[in-house]
């Protein structure tokens, strides 16, 4: 009954990248001589990131691993209703930067406005530290020039806490889980918004989980015209699972804690 070393190293691979929480791995823009508080400066870093080539950089399988921009309910996580991504799109992000003022006139390939050039700094925690310099890369083709400072997980999480950064690499959860701890009111990325904050107080005092997939769509649409923060990849989690065990699947159908009334053995007894 026992699956061979050959499946199993396959197996592992693939369910160490494909089965996603969806608790993502995210740079959120705070406090910076940078201009963040304009959506256009935001949405051009998000269409300068190809998210996708990412998982391939970081071994993970980019066809079982979605991206996505918005919340989603654990209803809508389980059938897949995953929000549409933002594209990759270096010449639309170059045209935002442009329409904002941000221009490389004197050709040193780093993109200014009124004498500052588009520079700021990043603090990233050391698992991050891969992402961080994908990024970096990407973002420099479209004029942009961040600095990457890796720190230790503690100290990272210190300075998200207290505001003090410009920017910053790191895991919050605003898909599936606690959505109202990194978008609602007192969020620790300064972004506010009263009617995602009016929203968040629905979702609180509802437990219709028709009413509540409404409201996420509410919110995604929110999102997706402010985007806060970006998500670059999901967190994954490792199962184990008998050969006999049907009805898993990734990224939506993988937990038994959550799918167990989904699942059964192959020969069709109950467990």
């Amino acid at each position: 009954g026992l699956i061979t070393d050959d499946e199993l190293a396959t197996f592992r691979s693939r369910a160490a990248a494909a089965a996603a929480d969806l608790s993502a791995a995210r740079v959120a823009l705070e406090r910076s001589q940078i201009d963040f508080q304009d959506a256009r400066v935001r949405r051009a870093l998000t269409l300068a990131i190809d998210r996708r080539d990412l998982l391939g950089v970081l071994n993970l399988p980019s066809d079982l691993v979605p991206i996505t921009d918005g919340v989603f309910t654990p209803r809508q996580f389980r059938r897949r209703q995953f929000p549409e991504p933002v594209p990759y799109d270096p010449v639309q992000s170059r045209a935002l930067l442009e329409t904002a003022g941000w221009q490389d006139r004197d050709g040193d390939g780093v993109r200014e406005r009124e004498g500052r050039p588009f520079r700021f700094a990043s603090i990233v925690r050391q698992d991050l530290d891969r992402v961080a310099v994908y990024v970096q890369a990407q973002l420099r083709q479209v004029g942009v020039q961040m600095e990457v400072q890796v720190l230790d997980p503690g100290l990272a999480g210190d300075r998200l806490r207290s505001g003090d950064f410009e920017a910053v690499f790191g895991g919050f959860a605003t898909g599936v889980y606690q959505p109202q701890k990194y978008l609602g009111r007192d969020n620790p990325i300064g972004y506010r918004n009263p009617q995602v904050v009016r929203l968040m107080d629905q979702r609180m005092a509802t437990v219709d989980p028709d009413e509540r997939d409404r409201i996420y769509r509410a919110l995604t649409e929110i999102f997706r015209a402010d985007l806060p923060l970006t998500r670059l990849l999901p967190w994954t989690s490792t199962y184990f699972f008998h050969r006999r065990v049907r009805g898993l699947s990734t990224p939506s159908q993988f937990d038994p804690d959550t799918v167990i009334e989904d699942l059964w053995l192959e020969d069709g007894r109950d467990r």
